[in-house]
């Protein structure tokens, strides 16, 4: 089985679950939060990788470091995955799960990229364009990038909507040389 189809089947077991509990918001602070304390500690990240600690080992550590600080169901689901030899997935799981929340509250994450500063009329007009077209609530995120010279490139999940000046100059460069060379 593939890790993105792990990842999916925990995240999704871990999401039915805290919506039946009305908790699903506060689930995902608590990945959030175990996923930088993670990146942040070199010693739990050898900890969830290592295939010769004990499982019971793990388990102890995890709401050592933990029951303080999530939920009772995010911290029994970390042991579940310990339990069954799963942690090593850990940020696929926590990613999993936040894209499938997205999805069930209908949000759509984007990022746009910008050779300047956009102000907030434009980052509203461009919201509202890709929710129009989508059907989504948009979440955004802005980057000032000045080598695209003007305009901006907008990525929603694998598609680029490339619209800078920098992207036309390079397609009239390709043109041009293909005319040149014809």
């Amino acid at each position: 089985m593939s890790i993105k189809a792990i990842a999916d089947r925990y995240a999704s077991a871990l999401l039915s679950e805290a919506v039946s509990q009305g908790i699903e918001d506060a689930v995902q602070a608590d990945l959030v939060r175990v996923k930088e304390t993670a990146e942040a500690s070199a010693d739990l990240r050898m900890l969830l990788r290592s295939p010769i600690i004990e499982w019971w080992r793990k388990k102890a550590i995890v709401k050592e470091a933990f029951a303080e600080s999530v939920s009772p169901l995010t911290l029994t689901f970390l042991q579940l995955v310990i339990e069954k030899g799963r942690e090593r997935f850990y940020r696929e799981i926590i990613q999993s799960y936040a894209d499938l929340l997205d999805q069930r509250n209908n949000v759509l994450r984007i990022s746009v990229a910008s050779a300047a500063e956009l102000d907030a009329a434009t980052r509203d007009r461009v919201q509202k364009a890709v929710a129009t077209r989508t059907g989504k609530t948009i979440e955004a995120v802005y980057s000032v990038d000045a080598s695209l010279i003007g305009g901006m490139r907008i990525a929603i999940g694998d598609n680029v909507y490339d619209g800078t000046l920098q992207h036309q100059l390079e397609d009239l460069r390709t043109r041009l040389s293909a005319e040149i060379l014809n």
